[in-house]
């Protein structure tokens, strides 16, 4: 299914593009839990030094499980919106909710922000 910017569906597809939103899903699991274990390779605003790499590296590594815990919300949401519009047949997607979405990742950077600014 496809769907329009009002969310209604305007073009349909054979059931097995069901399973694209779940692979794309698994795909950015990985990626992001494969980055936890590299914060060096993570860009960060301020310099890293001996001194405060153990602490920058334990907040990135915090702020990547955030936004694997986000961006599986919000891919789990879509699969489930787009599952029920096929099983229903109603061609229309509910409300995803993006206020939810971008208000959770307003918090978890503002957090991260006030952390790196602590001493």
């Amino acid at each position: 299914m496809h769907f329009d910017v009002r969310g209604v569906a305007d073009a349909f597809g054979p059931r097995s593009t069901l399973l694209a939103l779940p692979v794309l899903w698994g795909v950015f699991y990985v990626l992001l839990t494969f980055l936890r274990f590299v914060p060096h390779w993570h860009n960060y605003p301020v310099a890293v030094t001996a001194s405060n790499a153990p602490r920058l590296y334990r907040l990135s590594i915090l702020l990547v499980a955030w936004v694997k815990v986000l961006v599986l919300w919000l891919m789990a949401t879509l699969f489930w919106q787009v599952c029920r519009a096929a099983v229903t047949a109603s061609g229309q997607l509910g409300a995803p909710h993006p206020g939810w979405f971008v208000a959770g990742v307003g918090v978890v950077l503002a957090g991260y922000i006030l952390a790196l600014r602590r001493k």
